[in-house]
């Protein structure tokens, strides 16, 4: 019998994952937090916008305009596809997905500028705690996760979670019971450890091939 895979997200067509589906692996993708909104008051005047995630994308163009006035950076191509996507334009830097990597490039070429962080109420300001010391810091909010009150899910042999706060709905929930646990990122594996106890596999890159990549493994 196949094996059955939880993923902390809705897959879209083009995912890799769509490939294990069709080699007949049961899937269930499901984001466990609602995502909302949060009115852009203002923000101050920055040499740099950064997003973490195309969720921050989408809400900051929601209301606000591309200038020219800014530099904007992402962490990973795939936000960097979500921006060129509502702008037209691709971000002056794209991040490999990889918060240490992208702080280091950041203290090499922009040292002493400011940076805006684009982000979510509970961001885990991967990027920004790295560059606090080294760059001057600010941050806008635009949306904020809410973990979903009602949860159903089928017992699975695999589970993947994207974020920490998706780990935490799920465990608010069930107990662990001997499934193999996958992490995107060192941040969401730590809060994965702090939940259950168990050290998950780690994507280092915030990217689905990366998680892909590391399921296949263990099914193969």
């Amino acid at each position: 019998m196949k094996s059955s895979i939880f993923i902390s997200r809705s897959l879209k067509a083009n995912s890799p994952f769509q490939k294990i589906k069709n080699d007949g692996y049961n899937i269930i993708d499901l984001s466990l937090i609602d995502i909302k909104p949060v009115a852009i008051e203002d923000y101050p005047t920055t040499h740099w916008i950064f997003f973490y995630t195309a969720d921050g994308v989408r809400h900051f163009f929601d209301t606000q305009e591309y200038s020219t006035d800014y530099q904007y950076g992402v962490l990973s191509a795939g936000t960097a596809n979500v921006f060129y996507s509502i702008t037209g334009r691709s971000p002056k830097y794209t991040g490999n997905g990889i918060p240490k990597d992208v702080a280091e490039n950041f203290i090499t070429y922009e040292q002493g500028q400011s940076i805006l962080f684009v982000k979510a109420k509970n961001s885990e300001d991967s990027v920004r705690n790295l560059l606090s010391d080294e760059m001057i810091c600010k941050d806008l909010i635009v949306y904020k996760n809410v973990i979903k009150t009602e949860i159903d899910l089928p017992a699975c042999d695999h589970l993947i979670f994207t974020s920490s706060m998706n780990a935490e709905a799920y465990f608010s929930k069930y107990k662990y019971n001997g499934e193999q646990l996958y992490a995107m990122g060192q941040s969401t594996a730590d809060s994965i450890f702090s939940l259950c106890g168990v050290v998950a596999k780690i994507a280092e890159r915030t990217s689905e091939l990366e998680l892909y990549g590391l399921i296949i493994r263990e099914l193969s």
